[in-house]
């Protein structure tokens, strides 16, 4: 049997997640995909938190700890930054402009809503425990579920397997 980590192999704190959690983040999903698709196009879902949306879909419905803490990794704190951001914005005051989209009047006010996930999906991480084993960046590599290896493969040649950890 080997040792490799998989994505499923981690319950999130040994609890299933509530069916009611469950369907309201798909039904969320299957709003916020089509309309950033539309508004955004394909490309926009490759900014981490973008990409944090959809690990942890999947870690709600596979009860994946390691799902979750990847998405943790990458996003709690841009997005805890966003959220000081934002706060500042709706003083009227501006500290780094990357919420200032938040207030442009020219986007509908359901586009911009629906970014307001940026707020509460580090949150939802924080308290649902994935950060409270959070596994080193590199554990989870998207090779190993097929998705990446070129990209993997390309940045990591310059190092030996012995010296690249999680390897």
């Amino acid at each position: 049997m080997s040792n490799e980590a998989t994505i499923e192999a981690i319950p999130v704190q040994g609890r299933a997640v509530p069916t009611a959690v469950k369907m309201a983040y798909t039904a969320f999903m299957a709003v916020l995909v089509p309309v950033y698709w539309y508004h955004y196009g394909p490309t926009n879902f490759l900014y981490f938190c973008d990409m944090a949306l959809f690990l942890v879909l999947f870690a709600v419905w596979r009860n994946s700890a390691l799902a979750a803490s990847a998405a943790a990794v990458g996003i709690v704190v841009p997005q805890l930054f966003w959220c000081v951001d934002f706060a500042v914005e709706l003083t009227g005051n501006h500290l780094s402009q990357m919420t200032s989209y938040m207030m442009d009047d020219r986007r509908p006010l359901f586009l911009r809503s629906l970014s307001l996930f940026h707020g509460w999906l580090p949150f939802l991480l924080l308290v649902s425990g994935a950060c409270t084993r959070l596994r080193p960046a590199w554990s989870f590599r998207l090779d190993r579920i097929g998705v990446g290896r070129v990209p993997n493969r390309v940045l990591l040649a310059s190092t030996s397997r012995r010296e690249r950890p999680g390897c």
